[in-house]
């Protein structure tokens, strides 16, 4: 994954969004001291909470596998 410090992607914020919707690709964010960020586009954004939406209830997570709930055993 690309990666632009906080102060490069401040300066071209418009330049970096079209980049990350024009490659579908995310951008990571760096700052010189803690967590940085990542940029990606509202629909690659749209897409990978489609698949991990459903995996956040219980419910959902136990029907994906087939009546079993994998993470039932862990608690």
């Amino acid at each position: 994954m690309e990666a632009v410090s906080y102060a490069e992607a401040s300066e071209n914020l418009e330049a970096m969004i079209d980049k990350v919707v024009a490659d579908r690709a995310p951008l990571a964010i760096t700052l010189e001291q803690g967590e940085g960020a990542v940029l990606v586009s509202a629909s690659e954004w749209a897409s990978i909470d489609e698949v991990l939406h459903p995996q956040s209830k219980p419910k959902n997570v136990t029907h994906l596998h087939g009546g079993t709930n994998p993470c039932a055993a862990l608690s």
